[in-house]
């Protein structure tokens, strides 16, 4: 698996003994999911290991085989120390503070870390607890470091939402979708769990700019986003907006039909869509001129 770094055979390698202790007290920390002891020892670790990288060293040692090894288990480990807290974010104790710790760290390491996305669900979760403006600033300090991470992506154009920004809202839509529909599959996930979280983050990225484009009262824009959405899970929302949609632009039957269909789906659209079925219903029956 590419998140799983592989380290020389320590019996090979002389290790300073400190390096050694924190390394060990390291894989302790792992292996009791404990992530503030994860952090603790994983940035003293990388520490050690930076500054024996940084040692000179005599041309003979350089040259030999000895040497060689050495540099390379020093820049292993400390690669591993990102590997290690992208993998203790997602540990269920976590405080959330725990989870922000460990993220800015792997930051702080190396803003390239192939790791850091391991981490960034959580980390956004985490900001989230503590407030919806933090998690926007989160996700685009994320997506400054990594243009094409998703996730940080999705959660940036739901807050724009949420704040009824809305053409921000339908431009970072726009962006998602383009996002999934170039990026290959990451290592890490198997070609089902891929397939399935395209399959979430394209339904979102349409409801998303098809309900920002209905408060925009971008009538045909906000038809065509929603009629691509097939997700049972908002199923009331994505009616409402398609009935409402479709009433303004004058489509009396498709705009009973969705709002009917809003109106049987239990959630906070389900009484105002009742209300839109049965006055549409009285529309049509009107003697039409």
């Amino acid at each position: 698996m590419r998140f799983v770094v592989l380290l020389l055979a320590l019996s090979t390698l002389v290790r300073a003994d400190e390096l050694s202790d924190t390394f060990d007290k390291l894989k302790a920390a792992e292996r009791a999911q404990n992530g503030a002891d994860v952090h603790k020892h994983a940035t003293e670790t990388s520490r050690l290991s930076r500054a024996e990288l940084a040692k000179p060293q005599t041309p003979e040692i350089a040259a030999s085989d000895w040497g060689k090894e050495r540099l390379v288990y020093l820049s292993q480990t400390d690669t591993y120390t990102e590997y290690s807290m992208g993998v203790a974010a997602s540990y269920s104790a976590n405080a959330p503070e725990t989870v922000i710790q460990l993220t800015e760290a792997i930051i702080a390491q190396n803003p390239k870390s192939i790791y850091l996305e391991l981490a960034v669900p959580q980390y956004l979760n985490a900001l989230l607890k503590t407030s919806q403006e933090r998690e926007i600033e989160g996700a685009n300090k994320i997506l400054k470091l990594q243009p094409e991470n998703e996730d940080a992506r999705l959660r940036l154009t739901e807050g724009f939402l949420a704040q009824q920004k809305l053409l921000e809202a339908g431009q970072s839509a726009a962006e998602l979708l383009a996002i999934m529909s170039e990026k290959p599959r990451p290592d890490r996930y198997s070609v089902e769990a891929w397939r399935d979280k395209k399959t979430l983050l394209v339904n979102r990225s349409h409801f998303i700019a098809g309900a920002a484009a209905c408060e925009r009262q971008a009538w045909r824009e906000c038809d065509a986003h929603l009629r691509t959405v097939n997700d049972p899970t908002n199923a009331g929302a994505t009616s409402f907006y398609l009935g409402l949609a479709n009433y303004r632009l004058a489509n009396l039957d498709d705009a009973l039909k969705f709002s009917k269909q809003s109106a049987a789906t239990a959630g906070p659209m389900q009484s105002g869509a009742q209300r839109n079925a049965a006055a549409i219903e009285a529309e049509l029956k009107k003697p039409r001129k």
